[in-house]
Parts: C-alpha cells; sequence; structure tokens
C-alpha cells in the first residue's frame, strides 16, 4: 500500500475519479530517480505465493524515526514465476511484538484471527485498512475525507487549496502525487498526498482539461481544450511524473481531446473534437504517426484490450473501432445522434456506449466486431463505471442508477437486463455542468461502490446486492 497506507478515490463537487490503490510499484521510465532504499523490508512465502512488505521513509533517507511519515508497499506475487498478483484485496495491520507472544507463529495467527473478526476489544496499534475520499470543489478547493470514519457525519482530515477551480485529475504513479488540472490557470496542480499541500503548479498550454496516466505510469498526458497563441489546432502536453518536467507538446487538432492508451503502452489515442478526428501518438517516440476520420464530434474513446482496439464514439452517432496494431478503422457502427460516453468493460470484450439525448445503451461485442444489443435505460445516461461483476450508469436527469451484469450482456436478441437503485433525492444534473471525473468508484477491498451527487452534495456507500445505499456523507 502506498501514501499514508491509504488509497484514494477523488471528485469534483461531488464527482468521484478512482486513483486506486497500488499493491505493486508499476515499471519506472528510465529517465525516473532510484527509489528510495526501504528502512525495513521483508519476505515471506506460502502456498505458491510470495509476499514483499517495504517501508520506506517519505521525508529523509536512512532508518525509520518516531513521528516522521512513511509509505507501506505491499507487493504480492506468484512465489514460481515472480508473476505480480493482480485485483487483490489483502488485510494489513501492524501490533507490538511482546516478550509473551515472541515470533510464535501461533501467536500471531491467533492474533490475525481477533482482527479478521473485528475485536473491538484486541485492536492492532495501526490498521492499514484504510482509505481518503478526495472531492475536487468548484470553489479551488479539494476536501479530503476519512469515510469510515464519516458516514452519516464526515470526518474533514484536509482542505487543498488550488489556484483556480479543477477540472479532471490523476493519481502519480506511486500515489505518493496527485495532479489536477486548471484551465482557467493554464497549469497542472501537483499535491503531495502524505502532507495535502500543493507543491508546485506545471505551466502548460492553454487550458488544460483532460489528465491521462499511462498504465505504467510514465507519462501525464495532459488535453488542452485551447490552442496555443498563433496556432489553429490545440494539441496535447505530456508530462513525466517523477521529475515533473514537460517533455513533450504535440498539436494534434481542434477542440477538446479525450485519451486512451493500448494495454503495452505503445500507443496513445487522442480525440480532435472539432476536427472529427483521432491522432495516434507513438509514445516510444512522442510523435504523432497517423490521424483518422472517426465521425463528427468524437466524445469519448476506450481502449479494449481483448480486442487491441480503440472504440470512438462521435455526436453523429457513429462508433468508430480503430486497430492498434494496423492502426486503421476496420468498423463502423451507426447508431442515432447525440453519443455520449464510451468504455471497455474488464477483459474487454464488451464496449458500452451511452447516448444521453436519446438516453439509450449499446452493447459492441468486440470480438465479433458487431452491435450486439440497444436498449432504453434511464433519462440522459451519460457515465459508464464498472465493478468486476456490474456495469453502472449514471443519469443527468434522474436520480435512478442502473446496474447490468457483464455476464448477461452482449447477447443478441435479448433486452438488457436493468437492475437500479436510488442514487440521491435528486438529479445530478440540476447541479450544472459536470466536470470530466467520474461519477461513480469502486469502494476499496469491497464488492462496492462511491456514488456522488452534486445536486444532493452528498456521496452514497452502496454495497452490491442492497436495494438502496448503506450510507452517505457530506461532501465540505
Amino acid at each position: 500500500m502506498t501514501g499514508s497506507a491509504r488509497p484514494v478515490h477523488h471528485a469534483r463537487h461531488g464527482f468521484l475519479g478512482l486513483a486506486g490503490l497500488l499493491l505493486l510499484a508499476s515499471a519506472a521510465p528510465a529517465e525516473e530517480p532510484a527509489r528510495a532504499a526501504p528502512a525495513w523490508q521483508k519476505e515471506a512465502a506460502a502456498s505458491g505465493v510470495k509476499m514483499d512488505v517495504r517501508i520506506v521513509p517519505l521525508d529523509r533517507a536512512g532508518g525509520l524515526t518516531e513521528g516522521e511519515l512513511v509509505r507501506f508497499e505491499v507487493g504480492i506475487q506468484d512465489a514460481g514465476t515472480g508473476t505480480p498478483l493482480a485485483r487483490l484485496y489483502p488485510a494489513a495491520w501492524m501490533d507490538r511484538r511482546t516478550a509473551a507472544t515472541g515470533d510464535k507463529a501461533e501467536s500471531c495467527d491467533d492474533k490475525l484471527k481477533m482482527l479478521l473478526g473485528g475485536n473491538l476489544f484486541s485492536r492492532a496499534e495501526l490498521d492499514l485498512n484504510v482509505y481518503y475520499v478526495l472531492a475536487l470543489n468548484d470553489d479551488a478547493t479539494v476536501s479530503v475525507v476519512d469515510p469510515l470514519f464519516g458516514y452519516g457525519g464526515s470526518k474533514l482530515l484536509a482542505m487543498v487549496e488550488l489556484r483556480s477551480p479543477g477540472q479532471d485529475w490523476a493519481l502519480g504513479p506511486d500515489a505518493g502525487r496527485l495532479f489536477v488540472s486548471m484551465p482557467e490557470s493554464d497549469a497542472v496542480a501537483v499535491v503531495e498526498t502524505h502532507g495535502w499541500k500543493v507543491t508546485t503548479n506545471i505551466p502548460t498550454g492553454p487550458g488544460p482539461a483532460r489528465l491521462a496516466l499511462q498504465p505504467d505510469g510514465a507519462w501525464l498526458w495532459v488535453g488542452h481544450d485551447r490552442p496555443d497563441p498563433g496556432q489553429e489546432a490545440s494539441g496535447i502536453s505530456i508530462l513525466q511524473p517523477a521529475s515533473l518536467q514537460e517533455r513533450a507538446r504535440l498539436r494534434t487538432g481542434r477542440g477538446h481531446h479525450e485519451i486512451a492508451f493500448s494495454h503495452d503502452n505503445q500507443l496513445a489515442f487522442v480525440t480532435n473534437r472539432d476536427d472529427g478526428t483521432v491522432s495516434i501518438v507513438d509514445v516510444r517516440k512522442l510523435q504523432v504517426v497517423k490521424t483518422l476520420p472517426a465521425g463528427a464530434a468524437p466524445t469519448s474513446i476506450a481502449w479494449c484490450e481483448a480486442a487491441r482496439t480503440a472504440y470512438v464514439s462521435s455526436e453523429d452517432g457513429a462508433i468508430t473501432a480503430i486497430d492498434g496494431d494496423r492502426r486503421e478503422a476496420v468498423a463502423r457502427f451507426q447508431t442515432e445522434p447525440g453519443l455520449g460516453q464510451i468504455r471497455c468493460a474488464p477483459g474487454g470484450r464488451l464496449a458500452l456506449a451511452v447516448n444521453p439525448k436519446a438516453s439509450l445503451l449499446h452493447v459492441i461485442d468486440t470480438a465479433a466486431q458487431r452491435l450486439a444489443q440497444t436498449g432504453p435505460v434511464g433519462d440522459g445516461p451519460d457515465q459508464i463505471s464498472f465493478s468486476d461483476t456490474l456495469a453502472y450508469i449514471r443519469h443527468l436527469r434522474t436520480d435512478e442508477v442502473l446496474m447490468l451484469p457483464l455476464g448477461e450482456l452482449g447477447k443478441p436478441g435479448t433486452p438488457l437486463p436493468v437492475i437500479d437503485f436510488p442514487g440521491g433525492e435528486a438529479p445530478p444534473g440540476r447541479a450544472g455542468q459536470p466536470s470530466l471525473a467520474p461519477a461513480i468508484v469502486r469502494a476499496a477491498g469491497a464488492s462496492a461502490v462511491l456514488v456522488a451527487n452534486p445536486a444532493d452534495g452528498v456521496i452514497y456507500y452502496y454495497a452490491e446486492g442492497m436495494a438502496a445505499p448503506m450510507g452517505s456523507f457530506q461532501n465540505y
């Protein structure tokens, strides 16, 4: 676990965006400085699983000192192959070893059973199974809340002040930094998560809006909604998260830009809304290698790993499939005008696209490259999120959140399997223009999601299988 031993979720005026829990450090780019040496490290293996635990001082090199901040890193691998084991939610505590217990394995086992059982009279000295929720607010602040102690009356831990209101954000590779785009300031704020302070503001091109971190964490991509002075087209800036330096600025086309990456981090796909195109960027060279038409006013793009294909939705109703190996359009699906967000389900077998104007959902079978299902959903669907087994759809004109079992989707000739629960008291669209950040994110270590409703000023906690949210807390 990283940061201050807490994964981070975040939101803009209640619009949540998952930053995630980093269980294993990703491969660093060649230019990144060497990681700090751990002050304490231990490895253990059992039942074919290897675990590596590290404690790294944040503020200085050397040993552990009482009162100083540290980062806990937990790596879990296959003991035979060394392959990282993904989608795990390990529980972790720290407790004192006494003379009575010593190094006895049975004493550790007994203590672990009590901790897993939630015994109020046998708490560990340090509980690492916690996380923060961040809200990116309209008044140019980021509020940091501890949800585990805040349901029904939030516990505000910090308030981060920005130079101007944020539009989008991304968590750095080691969860130690949060990056926030500020279109009015033409800059990206850098927030240190261990102290919740803005340490610097990185100047970028005009109107930075969309932020996207590569899967390997090597580069942070910034989409600009306005062109540089004297330039007809806008484009993207590419920043290095470690050095906080801009490494390249590419003109791709006019209008707003959405960004997606191939699973191997070799290609980036950048939409150019006003030009009706998608630019393909070679990540190693940081150069635009091809620009393809993608319907009138592309609104969203997503990479589906199973098909090795990027899918682009456009306002004219077109969905364009761009093959990552051939770097050309291989399929086009025509639907009704008004298409919005498109997202790929876990595994990449299905792509889902919503139409806020027509209140429809389209399901694409990426293996067969066909439009498999189309059906009505709630009023004004605008955002799609996923758990391992469910697709969640948020709406602007109703408070309903829809759930669709992924195992039941993609079957031609069958209706969409829809379940719903109330995501608040008022439709989220009453709060005004939504930000770019997701409104629904997975809760850490649980089959549950956090749902932000800016019209209510409330963030709801929903556990899968329940008829309604289990709890809520307010954003300050």
